[in-house]
């Protein structure tokens, strides 16, 4: 078993990744001393794949634990599912000092996250990715959130977990699409902070896949340990997210977060192009890996006056200023609040073809 190790001011706590976790997660959870009733919360994909097995090591491990599903789908990622999820907590009886544990991919992890960050004034969370996406990215660091129809994780909160489990068996019954959105997620760990990652991953692919999901984690656990609550250095994972936001939002969330997020990341590799910031050799050998992962580097249908429209609700702004993660080479970016209106809008017009 691999463990990263997130130590930050209001506490630490463990990334645990190896196989077979999903069955031992009762075990690891008395492990690091949580107590009390069990609350978890699943989708019915993902609980009739692994719910069972979870639920068996909970109960093993002598706690009492309740299952709770929450609908599939991005689009359920808001404060109305949030709304039955506190009836469903407050029907099993859970109190503080309970342990909610989200079994599930990003919007499992959000929804359930930003939960148990609001009911009573906080429950233990404990996250238990089960897709690609979840393990390299969103189940690390502590942001909970839900979508608003303006903005994508508007209303959230910084809630970090206890301990995160991660299974990476669970990756092997993940549909190509989600896998594929993943791989977005591993490109840009790659960008930021990875570039022998990169270079393995332009060279064999996403294989092994445990290695590759072990090094994308140590870039996000390295990251946010050097600053958990978004103060400067991490906001270098929003990399591609800026555009990627506004583009999940103009679909009404029906584009996947990966595919947005891989076209933002081609946006934003367009603007450092034209601003001097690194060569366009960079674009070249990031649009040919995203290509290699059948993720798209153009989108169409989507209107790019709409994206920038619903980019000036990102709260990623600092003083009215969206803030955009430009790279000047592979495994170093820079933050910028200053790029020129026309330069933004000419990038986003490139890759959003109406």
């Amino acid at each position: 078993m691999q463990t990263f190790h997130v130590n930050i001011a209001t506490g630490a706590y463990d990334v645990h990744f190896a196989p077979g976790l999903l069955g031992r997660v009762g075990e690891l959870l008395r492990g690091a001393g949580l107590a009390g009733k069990v609350a978890l919360i699943s989708s019915p994909t993902v609980a009739a794949l692994y719910g069972q097995k979870v639920l068996a090591s909970l109960r093993a491990a002598e706690y009492a634990a309740q299952a709770i599903e929450m609908p599939d789908g991005e689009a359920q990622k808001n404060l109305g599912t949030v709304a039955t999820l506190y009836d469903a907590c407050l029907a099993a009886g859970m109190e503080r000092g309970d342990t909610v544990v989200a079994l599930g991919g990003g919007v499992v992890g959000d929804t359930a996250g930003f939960a148990a960050a609001t009911y009573m004034r906080g429950l233990p969370f404990v996250q238990v990715p089960t897709t690609l996406l979840a393990q390299v990215d969103a189940s690390i660091g502590g942001k909970v959130a839900v979508d608003h129809p303006r903005a994508k994780n508007l209303i959230g909160a910084f809630y970090h977990p206890r301990l995160v489990i991660a299974d990476p068996q669970a990756l092997e019954t993940l549909p190509p699409e989600e896998y594929r959105c993943g791989l977005a997620e591993v490109v840009k760990a790659a960008v930021i902070g990875a570039p022998r990652l990169f270079a393995h991953l332009e060279k064999s692919g996403a294989e092994p896949l445990a290695a590759i999901v072990a090094q994308a984690i140590a870039v996000k656990v390295e990251v946010v340990v050097a600053d958990p609550y978004e103060r400067d250095r991490r906001a270098t994972l929003n990399f591609g997210h800026t555009v990627g936001h506004g583009v999940e939002a103009v679909s009404n969330y029906r584009l996947r977060h990966g595919d947005a997020v891989s076209v933002g990341m081609v946006a934003a590799t367009r603007m450092a192009v034209a601003l001097g910031y690194c060569p366009v050799e960079i674009e070249r050998r990031l649009r040919n890996l995203l290509r290699r992962f059948g993720l798209p580097v153009t989108m169409t249908g989507v209107a790019p006056g709409a994206v920038w429209q619903a980019m000036a609700a990102d709260k990623k702004r600092r003083g009215g200023r969206l803030r955009f993660v430009l790279p000047r080479e592979i495994g170093e970016v820079v933050i910028a609040d200053d790029v020129p209106e026309e330069v933004a809008r000419r990038a986003i017009g490139d890759v959003l073809i109406e």
